[in-house]
């Protein structure tokens, strides 16, 4: 008996001391530790043409996405470096050079099995001896399907040098035309986001404390979003052109303008905004991309960026 008094006694006292202890962070020393060094051999990649990087690092189903999405640039980047490496490795000289490739002040935010990567990215390159700084404001949304963390997808918004030398596209790129239609295989998260998209919409147009509860409960508390100048925010001003999905459109991509992708516990939806027909000739389009990542069973709104469509 006296045996088992004890035994209850320091259960009670195990418990009470487990339950008094705060929640402790999880440490993502180690994530953080990877993701930048898989960004720095990526800048690397750039310079010396380094066809790997690109093929370890990146998903199959990677998007990239300036103006409008494209779903195979993982191929064209691939193409481009097998090239140019072959011409390097023969002691010539590229007519096309990315004199130096830097990643500035990676801002990291984890969600479970992804994460967001906010930073800016700064590429020195010349064009037979004519050279351009181009400036880039990145979202990057990063997975760990495995061991290991891969880019999923990225969303730029681009600052050239003024004026902008010519120069054609890459030769090896030109021979890969750009593919605009993703392919999903989790058709029940597709589901799940547009349904949650639509139910954003339905209390964006309600407003008030309908629309307020909505933005609680699926946007996270660390939100963060690119706005049109290229500035990292956290208001949810960007969030303010989701609408609702069309009930008559069939899941995956739905046109050019609309595109979910999904990935292990996140996802990106990007969508093209056109302005009012009576708006002023230099009121350009907008892409728009959201990315959802998901935490405890639920997919949660953690970025957004948006960018102008200079394509028009």
């Amino acid at each position: 008996m006296k045996l088992a008094n004890i035994t209850a006694i320091l259960i009670v006292s195990i418990c009470q001391y487990i339950f008094a202890q705060p929640l402790r962070a999880v440490d993502r020393t180690a994530d953080r530790t990877q993701i930048l060094a898989e960004i720095e051999s990526i800048s690397k990649a750039y310079v010396g043409r380094d066809p790997l990087p690109f093929e370890s690092i990146y998903l199959e189903n990677y998007v990239s996405i300036r103006e409008k999405p494209v779903y195979n640039v993982r191929e064209q980047l691939i193409a481009m470096m097998k090239a140019d490496s072959i011409i390097l490795n023969a002691g010539k000289k590229l007519d096309y050079e990315t004199l130096f490739y830097e990643t500035e002040n990676p801002q990291i935010r984890f969600y479970g099995r992804a994460a967001l990567v906010i930073s800016t990215k700064k590429n020195l390159w010349q064009y037979h001896s004519q050279k351009c700084l181009t400036k880039m404001v990145s979202t990057e949304l990063w997975v760990k399907p495995e061991r290991d963390w891969k880019l999923a997808a990225g969303h730029a918004t681009t600052f050239q040098c003024d004026p902008k030398p010519y120069h054609p596209i890459h030769k090896a790129v030109a021979t890969i035309p750009a593919r605009g239609k993703p392919v999903n295989t989790d058709p029940e998260s597709e589901q799940q986001i547009r349904e949650l998209l639509g139910a954003f919409a339905k209390a964006q147009a309600a407003g008030g404390k309908t629309y307020d509860s909505v933005l609680e409960s699926v946007v996270v508390k660390d939100f963060k979003a690119i706005d049109l100048s290229g500035e990292s925010v956290t208001d949810l001003s960007t969030l303010a052109d989701i609408q609702a999905p069309a009930a008559a459109r069939s899941p995956g991509l739905r046109n050019q303008d609309d595109a979910l992708v999904i990935y292990p516990d996140a996802a990106v939806y990007t969508f093209k905004v056109r302005p009012p027909a009576a708006s002023p000739a230099n009121n350009l389009s907008k892409q728009c991309s959201i990315f959802f990542v998901k935490t405890e069973n639920r997919w949660m709104i953690a970025g957004a960026h948006v960018s102008k469509y200079l394509a028009d």
